[in-house]
């Protein structure tokens, strides 16, 4: 087999069909095999359009966009990057990247493997460990199209990974995967690419970036700025200006601004805390008593709660596991919710039942202590975001998009106007109102379909996965629209595997896991003790809280920095380059 040396790119001009505007333009570029790059950039940068272009993935730019050469360097001379030697895109909706062919998970992962061995007999056996880490291995016999978000997620990286591309460009993909897995599948990427491949990774949680990429390559206004090693990358004046760095160099840098030299992974900043003057000693997490697994709260509600009981669903083609078995929960009026749990726990079957595009098999629904029967009237009661914007969205002009759902309600035409200015406002739709949603990149589908369900004005919203493919500053901005929201009497309902957002968004914490709800309490109560189930849902003001021994665990960054600052951490004076934050060689392989 011919062993490949490098990637190079050059003479790129990629222009919007629509105006002529440029989104991508590259002189030249090269990459080295055996290397992990991750590509560091806010929203609408270019940065889709140039995974998708080392990754081979379909281009249609304007008719004056100009793509030169792409060429491989093997030990043997050099090819370009094409038919014979292709790379592979996987994109932030992983659905894209299932074939539909198949009829269970194993003939899906058999036929990918068929595609570089060709026609081998028996099916899909190699690479069984990382099927069992990534929670895979339950799955094998259902249909692919009746998986989780985040079991296709897997699934779609586990495919890419056994064609044996020479390039892999991975666009935000992992954003679908739980806290826990997330890390399993970086391994995967590295090891792949420490095999001789080149892995280029889109990610907005710089924090795993951090720790397993070798290379960041800064992007923006379609234009490569440098590509540095990561320390350096996420220390540039470029990154910090952005806010496109680690919550580790973030944090740090608001408690202790005199530092150049930032930490860019957990470990480094660790290592600062504890050689402060202080005296910060590492202790263990304390450890979750009998009182975190409380479920007192689970099933009774009060008068304005939503309170479901008993509900059941099995999807055709799962195999007979249930996606929700006797799920019991209630969700009181006035808060925000995070609906947390590994892949395939249930969460958005729950959310579609609730709303109505799902029916329940069982159990029973209330509002107020009165049934209601969402299946029925969807919508009326729980507005839904759909994961996947494709689902959702499917008039000709967002303005359309985000009345549609007020209209079917019968709500007034004044109310909907205003409703649908409101909503565009929220998610910094104003100016497209009259584009075609499907015209638009993913990152802005994903704001319309949010702004969609918010302009129907329930009494719940369901949010799911809101933040995957949005940068730094959409997600702060996020979070002032989630505040707003509630402090107009809404309650909000957040589907989400990120936990640096849930737990700054949300003050209370639903936990499911295999199809049922199995806590539920406020987001203090689940900081000070989480469950089993959702042990690895921690953010970093968490994890640092266990580090230091602090108690009562400090839930959110701002309460962590408060808490720092208050022991007076950040004015004594490190110099640059201690405890580890400096890695030396700047410069690409």
């Amino acid at each position: 087999m011919r062993r490949m040396l490098g990637l190079s790119i050059s003479n790129v001009e990629f222009l919007s069909a629509e105006d002529d505007r440029v989104l991508l333009s590259l002189d030249s570029l090269e990459l080295a095999a055996g290397s992990v790059y991750g590509v560091v950039a806010p929203n609408l940068s270019g940065r889709s359009i140039l995974l998708r272009l080392l990754g081979d993935a379909a281009l249609a730019g304007s008719p004056r966009s100009r793509i030169g050469e792409k060429r491989i360097a093997w030990e043997s001379g050099t090819s370009p990057l094409g038919a014979d030697a292709p790379g592979i895109y996987l994109g932030p909706c992983p659905q894209d990247s299932v074939s539909t062919l198949t009829a269970t998970v194993e003939e899906e992962l058999a036929l990918h493997r068929k595609a570089r061995y060709g026609d081998i007999a028996g099916p899909f056996s190699a690479n069984t460990d990382l099927v069992d880490a990534l929670m895979l291995s339950a799955c094998l016999k259902q249909d692919p199209l009746c998986l989780s978000g985040g079991q296709t997620a897997a699934l779609a990286l586990l495919c890419a990974l056994e064609m044996k591309r020479p390039i892999l460009c991975v666009d935000e993909t992992l954003a679908h995967l739980d806290v826990s897995l997330r890390p399993v599948a970086w391994r995967a990427v590295r090891e792949f690419a420490r095999a001789g491949h080149i892995c280029l990774m889109a990610d907005n949680e710089y924090d795993l970036m951090a720790e397993y990429a070798d290379y960041a390559i800064i992007l923006d206004g379609g234009q490569v700025k440098g590509i540095h090693r990561v320390d350096q990358a996420f220390n540039s004046v470029e990154a910090k200006l952005r806010g496109t760095i680690p919550s580790v160099t973030s944090l740090t840098a608001s408690i202790c601004p005199q530092l150049e030299a930032l930490p860019v992974r957990y470990e480094q900043m660790v290592s600062l805390l504890r050689a402060s003057p202080n005296g910060f000693r590492k202790s263990r997490v304390p450890e979750i008593g009998n009182d975190a697994r409380k479920t007192q709260d689970i099933a009774p509600g009060g008068e304005s709660s939503l309170v479901f009981d008993g509900l059941c669903f099995t999807y055709p083609g799962s195999d007979g596991r249930p996606a929700l078995a006797e799920a019991s929960a209630a969700l009181p009026l006035g808060h925000t919710t995070g609906l947390i749990g590994s892949i395939g726990a249930g969460k958005s079957t729950l959310c579609k039942t609730l709303n109505g595009v799902l029916r329940a098999q069982r159990g029973g629904i209330t509002f107020g202590g009165k049934p209601v029967a969402p299946f029925g009237h969807p919508g009326q009661l729980v507005a839904y975001s759909f994961q996947n914007p494709d689902d959702q969205l499917f008039q000709d002009t967002v303005e359309k998009e985000v009345a549609f759902g007020p209209r079917c309600l019968g709500l007034t035409p004044s109310e909907i106007s205003a409703g649908v200015s409101i909503a565009c406002d929220l998610f910094g739709l104003a100016s497209l109102k009259r584009a075609h949603p499907l015209d638009l990149p993913f990152v802005l589908r994903k704001r319309v379909a949010m702004a969609a369900a918010v302009a129907m004005q329930r009494p719940f919203t369901v949010l799911d996965e809101p933040t995957v493919t949005q940068d730094q500053s959409f997600r702060a901005h996020l979070l002032d629209v989630i505040e707003c929201l509630t402090g107009q009497g809404r309650s909000l309902i957040l589907i989400s595997h990120d936990a640096e957002f849930a737990f700054e968004a949300c003050d209370r914490i639903l936990v499911m896991s295999q199809g049922r709800c199995c806590w539920s309490g406020t987001r203090e109560e689940f900081c000070a003790g989480r469950p089993d189930e959702a042990e690895g849902f921690v953010n970093l003001a968490v994890r640092l809280s266990g580090e230091l021994d602090f108690s009562p665990v400090c839930p959110t960054r701002q309460a962590l920095t408060d808490r720092l600052r208050s022991q007076r951490f950040g004015r004594s004076s490190f110099q640059p380059g201690e405890h580890g934050c400096d890695s030396g060689d700047d410069g690409p392989p």
